[in-house]
């Protein structure tokens, strides 16, 4: 009987032990939860260009962005067609303050797709969500032109060689392509007149008469 005793009070001691030993765990954790940094990244926007939005192929466009979130922002990153193209490193790591800035980047005609991208103190990364954007290509002098567009897939000079032109020769009135062009940009080629270019027109009034000598 006493053995039976003795094994049931160590079992009722070993059970209030466990208790004790999972509060105190839990206690534990809230602690170390309640010191750590935030997990979550920080808000960004891109607040100009609108999406969609059009501007000159090879002219500087304002895209402003601004972020903000639990830490101070370090840094933002301008990312233009998957590659990052520019960086801005805040000055002011003291507060949380909202950061804004206004990058200025040349866009080729054709379709864009840009986002801004920012990392704060902790190394978090937070991402504004992507854009598009269209370079519009000008065109100079007068027609007539055939207008063509270079395909998905296909470069510039591929698309001018299968109509048999080249750069050089519609340049003069496709300025904006002297910074190059991306699948979708459309190009305005000169139409000849039919028969071609006459070096020699004839001369349709009469000679004149001699005079008297």
């Amino acid at each position: 009987m006493r053995r039976k005793r003795l094994t049931i009070g160590l079992i009722g001691a070993g059970l209030v032990l466990f208790i004790i030993l999972v509060a105190v765990a839990v206690v534990v954790l809230q602690r170390q939860r309640a010191v750590l940094p935030a997990s979550v990244g920080p808000t960004v926007l891109i607040t100009s260009p609108a999406p969609n939005d059009s501007a000159a192929a090879s002219s500087a466009v304002a895209i402003e962005a601004a972020a903000y979130g639990d830490h101070p922002i370090h840094h933002m990153e301008l990312w233009l067609d998957g590659e990052q193209v520019q960086t801005f490193y805040n000055q002011d790591l003291q507060g949380s303050a909202p950061v804004e800035i206004t990058f200025y980047q040349l866009l080729t005609s054709g379709g864009h797709v840009l986002f801004v991208r920012a990392v704060d103190s902790h190394a978090l990364i937070g991402q504004s969500l992507p854009i598009t954007a269209q370079g519009t290509m000008a065109i100079a002098g007068e027609g007539p032109f055939t207008l063509i567009t270079i395909e998905p897939g296909s470069t510039l000079d591929e698309t001018l060689a299968a109509h048999d032109t080249d750069v050089a020769a519609v340049l003069p009135n496709n300025p904006g392509l002297s910074g190059g062009a991306s699948p979708g940009t459309t190009i305005a080629i000169p139409v000849q007149p039919e028969g071609g270019h006459q070096e020699n027109p004839p001369d349709t009034n009469p000679p004149a008469p001699p005079g008297n000598a």
